[in-house]
């Protein structure tokens, strides 16, 4: 048998306005990757965001 491993990819750039089913705030993304986790995702990759919404990569 194969080995397969599942990426999620949640976020990326995309904005609410461009897709409500976004994953946007930290709960969000919590709830949506631990569904992925669930369904047999291995990794779970997301860009982090500021209080106004845009991209960051502080803690």
């Amino acid at each position: 048998m194969n080995k397969l491993i599942i990426e999620v990819r949640m976020n990326e750039t995309a904005c609410k306005q461009a897709n409500p089913n976004a994953p946007w705030t930290p709960d969000e993304i919590v709830a949506d990757a631990l569904a992925c986790a669930e369904a047999g995702a291995a990794i779970v990759h997301f860009h982090g965001r500021d209080a106004a919404g845009g991209e960051t990569s502080d803690p």
